[in-house]
């Protein structure tokens, strides 16, 4: 690995050059080797690579004017690269991202742009899990301006963990140390509320956790006639009570 200083000619840089990678950090830029790819694949990604391709074919069915729909929907949305420059994103990348929900959900395509705008995210303190005070349950608040609406939610255990001990005012609320997420389960949302049932699925992800163990939910809404809204992150540890 690599610092780099910029030059009064290269202000900003990321991206990758052969087997190098640039990229912007909070320490500065970096240049490291890039990773190869490898046969040894979950399930995970095979699934991934599934979906993306039938989403992929779906895309090729629209009409014509379909397509020119997403595209000018596309032009509209805000997004950044790498370096903080404004690119919104294609109407095909609009496509696939609202339909990616509706594929997970197994619902029928959606051939059109929603017509509503995108919906708030969801809002939650640090969740704290009570080992041994079953079931284990989520409140998030949920802004949505209409119901019923889904949320999908992926977990994750950070990629160091090391458990201490911690009352439940020392939960951290960091989300640096969260970095592979894994789908959890969807819910359809009723109230601003809702409650939010986790332990069978995440059992059956990660196992049972330890005395004082972190985890993290991500999640984001999603329905038929809205754009997704941004993910919210919560951070979460087990307590032994």
């Amino acid at each position: 690995m690599a610092l780099i200083t910029p030059s009064p000619l290269i202000g900003a840089i990321s991206g990758s050059i052969g087997p190098a990678t640039l990229k912007l950090t909070r320490n500065g830029p970096l240049l490291t080797k890039r990773p190869r790819r490898t046969t040894n694949r979950s399930q995970a990604m095979h699934l991934s690579d599934s979906r993306f391709a039938a989403l992929t074919l779906d895309w090729r069915t629209l009409t014509n004017d379909q397509r020119r729909a997403w595209s000018s929907l596309a032009i509209h949305l805000p997004k950044a690269n790498a370096l903080g420059i404004p690119h919104p994103p294609t109407g095909y990348q609009t496509f696939i991202a609202h339909n990616t929900p509706a594929y997970i959900l197994s619902l029928a395509l959606i051939p059109n742009p929603p017509p509503r705008p995108p919906l708030p995210p969801i809002h939650s303190v640090p969740t704290i899990w009570g080992l041994y005070s079953p079931p284990f349950r989520w409140y998030p608040s949920v802004p949505s301006p209409f119901f019923p609406i889904y949320m999908i939610t992926s977990a994750c255990l950070p990629a160091i963990s090391v458990p201490t001990d911690m009352g439940w005012q020392d939960v951290p609320t960091d989300t640096a140390p969260f970095k592979r997420w894994r789908f959890l389960q969807s819910d359809i949302v009723t109230t601003s509320t809702p409650e939010i049932w986790y332990g069978a699925a995440f059992f059956a992800q990660y196992g049972y956790p330890q005395i004082h163990q972190r985890f993290a939910f991500k999640s984001y809404l999603w329905h038929p006639t809205a754009l997704r809204s941004p993910s919210f992150i919560t951070p979460g540890a087990a307590m032994p009570w």
